[in-house]
């Protein structure tokens, strides 16, 4: 009889392994899909950050194109549209005399950002930005 009590721990203690094995398992896959879900959420939040930024930069780009617009064509530039290879956008504005205020909206995806910058421009010189801010 002391046999058979043997075998019956030996096949008890196996079964337990396996139910440990199997918890063990069960916990590794969930804290694997926890930081998958976490490093997908943290991607989208950079991601969204980075297009904020690419739409200012693109701005910027316009108050710099208009600039170069003005000085080009004698103070006739007046603005304009911009496309962007990925499809975005800046809509560049001119106005003003020997006081120019230059506006420049860009949109990339769903972000809109808008640059204000004024400038002199007199006898064919075009002066230092004496005001440039992002306006929204």
């Amino acid at each position: 009889m002391k046999k058979s009590k043997i075998k019956n721990q030996k096949s008890n203690s196996s079964g337990q392994a396996l139910i440990m094995l199997l918890f063990f398992v069960l916990v590794g896959i969930t804290i694997a899909t926890a930081a998958t879900f976490s490093v997908a959420a943290n991607s989208e939040a950079a991601t969204t950050q980075s297009e904020g930024i690419i739409a200012k930069e693109m701005a910027d780009s316009g108050i710099e194109a208009a600039m170069v617009g003005i000085l080009r064509n004698n103070d006739s530039y007046t603005g304009e549209t911009i496309t962007d290879i990925n499809g975005g956008t800046v809509v560049v504005t001119v106005i003003g005399g020997s006081t120019k205020t230059i506006n420049s909206v860009a949109t990339n995806g769903n972000f809109v950002k808008e640059v204000q910058v004024i400038v002199t421009y007199n006898n064919n010189v075009l002066g230092v930005p004496t005001y440039w801010k992002e306006v929204n």
